[in-house]
């Protein structure tokens, strides 16, 4: 798959623009640390799971996985269990980033060719 290489004030502007529609939905200003859970949950509306993504993929070190079908990101749950909130909350919003900026590209892949099946199709971190 084929991605625009994106300029970071294009991703700066994607990120603001995702933490202003969730003090939108909220109704109050957002401050750190940002609640990434929640805006995946509430504004973008995913789930969010935690699995053992290295077994599932059959990819080592593997951290995090973006679902477009099924509107779904999975971290991998060994970030439970080292106790590593930052290194969590980052692929967190790491996925989101890849649901924000890149979604439309599978989606487009997805309906132009309908040979794989979509669950498939994700981006790995």
């Amino acid at each position: 798959m084929n991605v625009s290489w994106l300029p970071k004030n294009a991703i700066a502007q994607s990120a603001l623009e995702v933490l202003e529609g969730y003090e939108i939905l909220i109704g109050d200003p957002v401050r750190p640390p940002i609640p990434i859970e929640q805006i995946i949950e509430r504004y973008l509306g995913l789930s969010l799971s935690f699995e053992d993504l290295e077994t599932r993929l059959g990819v080592e070190d593997v951290l995090g996985a973006t679902y477009v079908k099924t509107k779904r990101i999975c971290i991998n749950e060994k970030l439970l269990q080292d106790k590593n909130e930052g290194r969590m909350m980052f692929t967190c919003a790491h996925e989101a980033g890849h649901w924000v900026l890149h979604r439309h590209y599978v989606q487009r892949r997805v309906s132009e060719t309908m040979t794989q099946p979509a669950d498939q199709l994700r981006y790995m971190v």
